[in-house]
């Protein structure tokens, strides 16, 4: 399934303001096929992706593990994913990819 994105900003580098992301799975006409492990990707959710690949076409790395939900409420501004079962502060793990990513250049 090819999913298109409309990105808000980078956390490390940059991009175009539009991708497509590959994954295994998906719907044609009334035939569906459900591949465990991969990403939630939904119309109108708010996700932070770790992406592979090049140009305008990527996959999300590690599958589900490469993606977080960002979770908005009255307490703040949080990324979250199911499994393994993560919820922080997104301005904290925006801050742990740069720090990594600034160690690996």
């Amino acid at each position: 399934t090819d999913t298109r994105l409309n990105v808000k900003q980078y956390v490390v580098g940059s991009g175009p303001s539009t991708l497509w992301v590959r994954q295994l799975g998906g719907r044609i006409g009334d035939r569906w096929m459900f591949v465990a492990g991969t990403a939630p990707l939904e119309p109108g959710h708010e996700v932070l992706l770790f992406l592979v690949g090049a140009g305008d076409r990527r996959y999300v790395a590690g599958m589900a593990q490469g993606s977080y939900r960002i979770i908005r409420d009255a307490s703040g501004v949080f990324a979250g994913r199911a499994f393994p079962s993560r919820r922080l502060p997104l301005a904290e793990l925006e801050q742990e990819i740069r720090a990594v990513a600034r160690a690996r250049r």
